[in-house]
């Protein structure tokens, strides 16, 4: 965000970061807590480490039957409910008048933008059959909810990705495209086989990220 050059770079080692040290935090700690901190701790990081760059994070640890979710930026998480797709996130934009007089988003927050981050926070309690998508802003500049929803249809998350990723390529992809689909599957109906899956299904962390680069936020001084 901000100095191309490096927004890759920024990009990948806030990836790399996330995992790393949200693995080494404190297990006795809320998984909210635990995401937070850790988001603190890449921003400082990424802020120290870049002088001309930052990027944008959209981070979710499925824990259990909840789904935490924390957002820098503009990438976007949705979840499916009445037959729809509906937006979890808040972009975390402005819109500005450009020199020659049209409207644009520019992002009010990034990571490594400045020295200390606010995080947003949200957490959603998964049923079966629900479906999760976090896109970046590489696909919602071309691809609104009910496009969105309309790939996860009748399509295995792999078809329903490639087909997102297609799509905003087709409409232009000038942007940083990223898509991860999580479909809560059925519960195993069996005796045995569905205790093992209950268990399982509370005791288990998943842990997705999606980091994004693009333009529109200086680094702070």
């Amino acid at each position: 965000v901000g100095g191309l050059a490096e927004g890759g770079q920024a990009s990948d080692m806030a990836i790399h970061l996330m995992i790393e040290q949200y693995r080494q935090s404190d297990p006795r700690e809320s998984v909210e807590s635990r995401l937070v901190t850790t988001i603190h701790e890449v921003n400082a990081q990424i802020y120290n480490r870049f002088q001309e760059s930052a990027t944008t994070l959209l981070a979710m640890i499925i824990k259990g039957r909840i789904a935490t979710i924390a957002n820098v930026g503009d990438c976007r998480a949705y979840i499916t409910t009445n037959g729809r797709l509906q937006q979890i996130t808040i972009d975390n934009v402005t819109r500005v008048q450009t020199p020659s007089g049209k409207m644009k988003n520019k992002l009010t927050r990034a990571i490594g933008h400045k020295a200390t981050v606010e995080v947003d926070k949200y957490e959603v309690v998964l049923e079966p059959g629900l479906s999760l998508v976090m896109v970046s802003d590489g696909v919602t500049r071309y691809l609104g909810a009910a496009q969105l929803h309309n790939f996860l249809k009748s399509r295995s998350t792999t078809e329903s990705v490639r087909a997102i990723v297609d799509a905003s390529n087709d409409a232009g992809g000038i942007d940083n495209i990223s898509a991860v689909v999580i479909n809560i599957m059925q519960p195993i109906q069996s005796s045995r086989d569905f205790a093992a899956y209950q268990n399982w299904f509370d005791q288990s962390e998943v842990f997705v990220n999606i980091p994004d680069y693009g333009e529109d936020v200086p680094k702070a001084p």
